[in-house]
């Protein structure tokens, strides 16, 4: 892959969309892109870029940094084993500007129609969840289930699509199980769970770590009384710093931070479900703030 991947940047071209979001392409699609050929597609990007950037995430070098997007040839993975079906998937990037990692998405995906319906909640997720990656990228990538932890805490909690779509609460809540850490760390977590047409969020491994990740930075939230956002931001800066940590170090780490029981975190699922329950609370009062507007 990553021979596919250099040769894919030495040929590439840059596309400046705006100061938030560039493309890399083959240059007969940089061709297309000039001629206007993938206005759509570019509309939906940058209207992704800037919701995203609206939670102000700032990497630790201080710098602002550009979303880069490489749209590699519709074949790039196919003849990964393991990878033949993937559309999308982040990787090490290599444009200064950028963050770590840059999303490599199949260029398919910028023909006319081709999943850019800006008001599809469940595709928009999706691409916001390959986004928040990038962000995190600046601070690290292991143990790599917290990755994925973040992914999802950014669009469906601080981009508030929880609340947008009810039906995640009632799938998390319909499981017949829930993973804890110590599963993560003994390799059982994610695995290729098949849910139907539903997206990767259903999955039970992304809800495990979805509910922990949450748990932690809202228990940062709440002992040094700052805002989810500025939470997130303080979980990231101590996965940044933590080097050689073992996942369970780290965990202990965030859990003296945020006045929480490391053992509770680490083998026992209270955390998630004490989550479960403030989401609730949150799905109802905003469904009664509702009732109240429209009576």
């Amino acid at each position: 892959m990553y021979e596919a991947l250099a040769d894919f940047l030495q040929d590439s071209e840059i596309r400046i969309v705006n100061d938030n979001l560039h493309f890399r392409m083959l240059p007969a699609i940089a061709k297309n892109y000039d001629h206007g050929m993938y206005d759509k597609a570019v509309d939906f990007w940058t209207d992704l870029v800037a919701e995203i950037s609206k939670i102000g995430i700032i990497s630790p070098d201080k710098k602002k940094k550009a979303f880069y997007i490489y749209f590699v040839p519709d074949d790039f993975y196919s003849h990964m084993s393991g990878y033949e079906n993937i559309l999308a998937k982040p990787e090490l990037g290599a444009d200064a500007d950028g963050f770590v990692y840059a999303l490599c998405y199949l260029q398919q995906a910028l023909l006319p129609g081709a999943q850019t319906d800006k008001l599809n909640l469940f595709n928009r997720v999706t691409k916001l969840h390959e986004l928040s990656h990038l962000v995190h990228s600046d601070f690290g990538n292991n143990p790599f289930w917290f990755a994925e932890g973040v992914a999802e805490l950014v669009p469906w909690h601080l981009l508030g699509y929880e609340k947008r779509i009810p039906t995640h609460l009632k799938w998390m809540r319909a499981l017949p199980q829930i993973y804890t850490l110590k599963d993560f760390n003994d390799g059982i977590g994610f695995s290729r769970e098949q849910v139907g047409k539903k997206i990767p969020s259903y999955r039970t491994g992304y809800v495990s770590i979805y509910l922990i990740t949450r748990a932690m930075v809202l228990g940062i939230a709440t002992k040094l009384k700052i805002s989810p956002v500025d939470a997130l931001q303080k979980f990231l800066g101590l996965w940044h710093g933590a080097g050689a940590m073992s996942a369970n170090e780290f965990t202990e780490l965030c859990a003296n931070v945020a006045g929480m029981d490391a053992h509770q975190l680490i083998y026992t699922t209270d955390y998630q479900k004490m989550v479960l329950d403030d989401i609730q609370k949150e799905i109802t009062s905003g469904q009664q703030l509702q009732q109240g507007r429209t009576i």
